[in-house]
């Protein structure tokens, strides 16, 4: 009996290993998604000499800061 505990065991981390290593990619995606979403935020906050050092003016960060995310989540689930 002891050894089908301890078998049952061992198999219920191979699979939790394995849910964890597929999900893996996934949630660094969604950090990368998160990060430029983060970033974006505080380009539309950047004042504008800071905006001119980027060449950058404020309609273009305007436009990058109010790009949908779903535009960035389509990229990265593609791999790119």
């Amino acid at each position: 009996m002891t050894s089908i505990s301890n078998w049952t065991v061992n198999l219920s981390h191979i699979v939790a290993d394995r849910r964890a290593s597929c999900a893996a990619p996934l949630v660094e995606r969604l950090r990368h998604l998160l990060a430029c979403h983060r970033e974006r935020r505080r380009l539309a906050d950047m004042p504008d000499w800071q905006l001119a050092d980027l060449g950058l003016d404020r309609a273009a960060a305007r436009a990058e800061a109010q790009r949908p995310f779903w535009r960035d989540l389509a990229t990265l689930l593609r791999g790119g």
